[in-house]
């Protein structure tokens, strides 16, 4: 599965990156590396302009798109930080924080369809990670159907959430869909030994 992201803990180690950057300056990986642990060391004009200039190198070099558009969604600039997650999108490369971040732009500027557009592309890159699903629980509203279909991922993803569990049953229950809400009650029943 296509799920790019940036693991920012590969970047601590500053010294060792800005001379291989300096070694490689027309090298846009080695640009966009430097401006990752540029960003993780706190200085966030330097880390833009070297991500700058591995974008000149390479258009759609996604560790320095990442880097902007993070350093973008600091200044609260969704637009601009958008433009760095379409790019990478459209060089191949799609991941579940790309879609978050984009739907946190989204929600930044309150435009709740497309933040549940992203939210939804997140959930097909990545079924069993909890935030996207929790998103979609906030921006369901009356839409009852989709806090069913969210919730319903939730209590998957972690069954021994008494509040998802709860919410989900009162849901199925006004909803009258019996056995959902038998299937769900029994996955809310469980004994936690500590306590027992």
């Amino acid at each position: 599965a296509n799920d790019f992201a940036v693991d920012f803990s590969q970047f601590t180690e500053i010294d060792p990156i800005r001379t291989a950057a300096e070694a490689a300056p027309q090298d846009a990986a080695k640009q966009a590396a430097l401006a990752a642990a540029l960003l993780v060391s706190g200085d966030a004009e330097a880390a833009q302009q070297t991500a700058a200039r591995a974008i000149q190198l390479e258009t759609n070099q996604p560790v320095a798109r990442f880097v902007s558009a993070r350093l973008a969604l600091m200044q609260r600039d969704g637009e601009t930080a958008d433009g760095h997650l379409r790019a990478i999108i459209a060089g191949g490369k799609d991941g579940y924080e790309i879609r978050l971040l984009l739907a946190r732009s989204a929600l930044g500027r309150q435009q709740n369809d497309a933040a549940r557009r992203e939210l939804e592309a997140a959930t097909r890159i990545d079924a069993e990670r909890a935030e996207a699903w929790q998103g979609l629980v906030e921006l369901a509203g009356d839409d009852n159907d989709l806090k069913i279909r969210a919730l319903t991922r939730l209590a998957g993803i972690d069954e021994h959430d008494r509040a998802t569990n709860a919410t989900l049953l009162e849901l199925l229950v006004n909803a009258r869909r019996w056995d959902d809400a038998l299937t769900i009650g029994e996955m809310g029943t469980f004994v936690d030994p500590a306590n027992a």
